[in-house]
């Protein structure tokens, strides 16, 4: 914030300090509104704590070893983390953990091939 102060006070288009910062231009403009009605005290920033993580590492560690034992689509990893755990969660949150891992995969399809044989 204090980057974007400094050159908003040389000149810089809010539009310039977006593209430098690599954040939406109204990220900016909240920054200078905030300064002009605050002064100092809006640029101390104090701890943002957020929502607390759903996944601990415990059950991040149960996910990765169902993974490594078996072959489950998302759903059926929801299941089992309600099952065991008595957690929900959503099919996204699931998801992004899995990539954060480094797991790809691919959803399940079921084929009509496989029943005929």
């Amino acid at each position: 914030m204090q980057q974007s102060l400094l050159w908003l006070s040389q000149g810089k288009t809010v539009k310039e300090i977006a593209v430098l910062h690599g954040v939406k231009e109204e990220t900016i403009r909240t920054h200078r509104r905030n300064w002009r009605h605050h002064k100092i005290e809006a640029i101390w920033e104090g701890k943002r704590s957020g929502h607390p993580r759903i996944l601990q590492a415990v059950h991040q560690a149960q996910i990765l070893s169902w993974i490594d034992s078996d072959t489950l689509n998302s759903e059926q990893i929801r299941q089992r983390l309600y099952e065991q755990y008595q957690i929900e969660i959503c099919q996204e949150t699931l998801r992004r953990f899995l990539r954060a891992s480094g797991i790809v995969y691919k959803r399940t399809r079921h084929s009509l091939k496989k029943k005929m044989l």
